[in-house]
């Protein structure tokens, strides 16, 4: 069997790796006011720069920075956005293993004005750093749209601003083009959007608690979901030699990766129709719940 030269990959990589005992106490000590935010950045740095070579030595095609930039896989990208703030939202999540249940209260993120991207994008100039240190296809990680609504609901998001949420939606599509064309210029060709709250909607419980908490209906959320997704990638580059639009997928990220957790996964498949070379045609999304395993989300 010939080795595959672009993702999918055999082996590959989720994204998230146990961060080093190191990077974690220093991350401490920034908190505390004892480091500058400089020498914290130049300890990233040489992590990532080891973490990049350990999959390069085992073999692996492709690799990640581990997300050691990160304290919580979603809310350092999303507290980023002008306006978007993160604060106590009290809705606790179980998980199971093998030492008994982890009861887990994640923070949450509200919108407090009109949301706008910082000068520069999020993680594009993490991404550009990636890429000075590796020899391999770069993938980069980043939270899905949906994660922006999905803790608080109308609730989290200033009526002011957004007094209609089809706004709101298609605010938050357009700068997530705005990210992912950031990207594709620093030279990214593979991206993975990390979403697990289709996979929670699959279960009674939390479907249960979408109702409750934020007033929706998890069969109409998930269309509208799909229909972010859709719109956050429709302005993803061609491919340079067939002028078409590759087709991509989504898959989830467990935020509790690096406890050695998993929780159920969905995988998204974006169909391509056969032909299309323009942006004005549609593109859907399929769901389809893959069990426990964590998937990876291919744009290439």
């Amino acid at each position: 069997m010939s080795q595959r030269t672009k993702p999918p990959f055999r082996a590959d990589v989720v994204g998230s790796l146990l961060r080093p005992p190191a990077l974690l106490a220093a991350r401490e000590q920034h908190k505390k006011g004892e480091i500058t935010a400089e020498i914290l950045r130049k300890l990233e740095d040489d992590a990532i720069r080891d973490a990049v070579k350990l999959r390069e030595d085992v073999g692996l095609q492709a690799a990640t920075d581990g997300e050691f930039r990160r304290e919580l896989w979603h809310m350092d990208f999303l507290k980023k956005f002008v306006n978007a703030e993160m604060y106590e939202a009290g809705i606790k999540i179980k998980f199971h293993s093998e030492q008994g249940d982890i009861d887990f209260t994640p923070p949450g993120i509200r919108v407090a004005d009109k949301l706008s991207c910082p000068a520069g994008g999020i993680f594009v100039k993490d991404f550009e750093y990636l890429k000075s240190v590796a020899n391999v296809t770069l993938k980069q990680t980043i939270p899905s749209p949906t994660n922006m609504h999905f803790r608080g609901g109308r609730k989290a998001i200033d009526a002011r601003a957004y007094p209609d949420l089809d706004q709101f939606y298609v605010d938050l599509a357009r700068l997530y083009r705005e990210e992912i064309d950031g990207f594709a210029k620093a030279g990214c060709t593979y991206l993975q959007i990390d979403d697990v709250n289709f996979a929670y909607m699959c279960d009674p419980k939390f479907r249960a608690d979408v109702r409750t908490n934020i007033n929706e209906e998890p069969e109409q959320l998930t269309h509208t979901y799909a229909k972010l997704i859709n719109a956050s990638i429709a302005s993803r580059p061609y491919h340079k030699k067939t002028r078409r639009k590759e087709p991509e997928c989504w898959g989830t990220n467990d935020p509790h990766t690096r406890l050695g957790l998993w929780s159920t996964s969905t995988f998204l498949i974006v169909h391509q129709p056969e032909g299309v070379v323009t942006d004005s045609k549609r593109y859907e999304v399929s769901i389809f719940p893959i069990g426990y395993t964590g998937g990876n989300a291919l744009f290439y």
